[in-house]
């Protein structure tokens, strides 16, 4: 993908994120709130009271958004399970070859002759002889694990952490919302610490969003590079 779609693709996705948030906006609003027990009115981010046909907008909204939410996160689970198996096939593929490689690099090692050319003999002529020397393949062992696999391991526990955080990031908002959907009145019918903590829930889905640049900061060099050179180190 060059520079001009990678542009594009990042004013899509900002654009479809606002046709997709946009509804928030219009069911979602300051509402004011009582407490009887200390004669306090405030106000509270909350539903907008209305008609019975927009809660039933706000609905089908809310189901939309959990089937685009988990589907999203199946579809990156999905993606990263078989970019990880395409990144294995590869490096199994090129065992064989390396090996294979290492080998010759050996054996032809092993059969160069060594010519010592001796200059000064007792019969007053150059002698030049010719041995056979074998190197020693100690040196040139395998290793226990190349960098290859190394790299590839790094690369499949980084999917797999991000799909699960993002899964778990997820959970308790898919709950909420399930709950909410079927009981309208379930948050004015909190106390204040179950209503907060219940609120913390419903956007952990956050945590997902936090965490991607440092799971990718923790598992991916060139990222870390980009960072730095982001803000002007080398």
């Amino acid at each position: 993908m060059n520079l001009i779609w990678r542009r594009r693709s990042v004013i899509i996705c900002l654009l479809a994120s606002v046709v997709l948030y946009i509804p928030l906006l219009i069911y979602y609003g300051p509402v004011e709130i009582r407490n009887p027990y200390g004669n306090v009115t405030g106000c509270q981010c909350n539903k907008l009271p209305g008609s019975q046909t927009q809660l039933k907008w706000l609905q089908i909204f809310q189901g939309f958004w959990f089937i685009g939410s988990f589907g999203d996160v199946i579809t990156i689970t999905i993606l990263y399970i078989l970019i990880t198996k395409v990144i294995i096939k590869h490096t199994m593929k090129m065992k064989p070859v390396e090996k294979k490689d290492r080998n010759s690099s050996i054996v032809t090692a092993g059969n160069d002759p060594k010519i010592q050319v001796i200059l000064q003999s007792p019969t007053g002529e150059t002698e030049t002889r010719i041995e056979n020397a074998t190197r020693s393949t100690e040196a040139l062992g395998m290793p226990t694990k190349s960098n290859q696999q190394k790299s590839t391991f790094k690369i499949s526990f980084m999917f797999m952490t991000i799909s699960l955080v993002g899964f778990f990031a997820y959970l308790p908002s898919w709950t909420l919302i399930i709950i909410e959907t079927n009981n309208p009145s379930f948050w004015t019918n909190l106390s204040s610490v179950s209503f907060h903590i219940c609120l913390v829930l419903r956007r952990m889905y956050m945590v997902n969003h936090v965490c991607n640049p440092f799971i990718y900061g923790v598992f991916d060099n060139v990222f870390r590079v980009e960072v730095k050179k982001l803000f002007g180190k080398k």
